[in-house]
């Protein structure tokens, strides 16, 4: 499938962004500054590879650099859907997580995510 005309909207906090607005920068400080239990959200305009969003949030005050987690939901069927979930601390690994996924349109490797789909049902 080819994912030239995805859009994309990325949700923080109470401010949406949409596709023409997204740039590198803009990432990198909206998951810079994230506050305590603030998150992001990236939805594409059409799933990729089944994933409906990227999100991330933080578990820890900014200035502390700590562990915050990143989630992908891929959506199976309309009834079906598994639901990966990522801790690091390593916030540049975040990013490319979300620059990827924005602009290759390249879900991560989930091979060290912790499946938790049976969570959610």
């Amino acid at each position: 499938m080819s994912y030239e005309y995805v859009q994309y909207k990325l949700i923080s906090g109470n401010t949406t962004y949409f596709n023409e607005s997204l740039n590198a920068s803009l990432f990198r400080e909206l998951i810079g500054e994230l506050e305590l239990y603030d998150f992001v959200v990236l939805e594409p305009s059409v799933p990729l590879e089944n994933s409906i969003y990227l999100q991330a949030a933080s578990l820890e005050p900014p200035a502390e650099q700590g562990p915050m987690v990143v989630e992908i939901r891929l959506q199976l069927s309309k009834k079906q859907f598994k639901h990966y979930r990522l801790f690091t601390a390593d916030h540049d690994e975040i990013l490319r997580l979300f620059l990827n996924y924005w602009g290759e349109q390249r879900l991560p490797d989930l091979t060290n995510w912790e499946d938790m789909s049976e969570q959610f049902q």
